[in-house]
């Protein structure tokens, strides 16, 4: 007896099919729903930022063209931060 997946009309074919985008979907559903409760129970902290400063940064290229290479230097501002974090169990 040989067993094929596709006889006249194929419906097999459309209820494995179906089946797989169910089983994919229930997956998901479940990979969501799990994300979104973890997010739900974050509690809130507090930050201070004891220090900022602006940094100048220098960055270089070098660009090739036609057998000529090149080299540009960009200046770039970075923020840069210190700060204190207490969490809501008043942990630093």
């Amino acid at each position: 007896m040989r067993f094929s997946l596709l006889w006249r009309g194929g419906p097999a074919l459309f209820i494995v099919l179906g089946g797989i985008f169910v089983l994919i979907s229930l997956v998901l559903v479940v990979f969501f729903v799990s994300n979104v409760s973890q997010v739900q129970r974050y509690q809130a902290g507090n930050c201070t930022i004891t220090a900022k400063q602006l940094l100048q940064v220098e960055q270089h290229k070098t660009h090739t063209s036609n057998g000529h290479t090149s080299m540009t230097t960009t200046i770039v501002y970075v923020p840069e931060f210190q700060f204190r974090s207490q969490d809501a169990d008043g942990r630093r």
